[in-house]
């Protein structure tokens, strides 16, 4: 395990002494999640080795809007996260929910721009990040509805 440089977080890099064991969770996790799943094995494999896990306490910040430039793509793999808005008078506004499957993250890491919402764990949150600009080239030779799809449940 590592100690991620976010307070209170732990990740788990592929690269670790257990990368075999963190390699196939995220490669069975990402069977399931479109546009994933019609990846060919290999290819999977090669992009679960680049990923880790991260572990969230509830009410962590993940992402802070308009201070942190997207550079991967998140997947909730266990728990659920909160996207929302701080308003002027400091209450947060919760746009929406993320549960697990779903991708937060890839409006700001297309645009290559900074997070337009905060994202905070609504409660204890196991994420799967670190997919970085290499997801978006291998899904450029997807399908053009299979991406659509995806943006569809980030955009939900």
């Amino acid at each position: 395990m590592l100690e991620s440089p976010r307070k209170g977080v732990l990740a788990v890099s592929s690269h670790s002494s257990s990368s075999t064991t963190v390699t196939e969770s995220v490669v069975a996790f990402l069977d399931k999640i479109p546009p994933f799943q019609f990846l060919p094995g290999p290819e999977i494999r090669t992009l679960a080795r680049t990923m880790t896990l991260e572990y969230f306490p509830q009410d962590t910040v993940i992402l802070a809007a308009g201070l942190q430039v997207a550079v991967a793509l998140n997947i909730v793999q266990k728990g659920a996260v909160k996207l929302g808005i701080r308003t002027n008078v400091g209450k947060g506004l919760v746009l929406d929910m993320r549960s697990e499957r779903v991708v937060f993250g890839l409006l700001s890491l297309m645009g290559r721009d900074v997070a337009r919402l905060d994202v905070v764990a609504l409660e204890d949150a196991v994420v799967t990040a670190r997919l970085w600009q290499k997801i978006l080239a291998k899904l450029e030779g997807m399908k053009v509805a299979t991406l659509g799809h995806l943006l569809k449940v980030a955009k939900a």
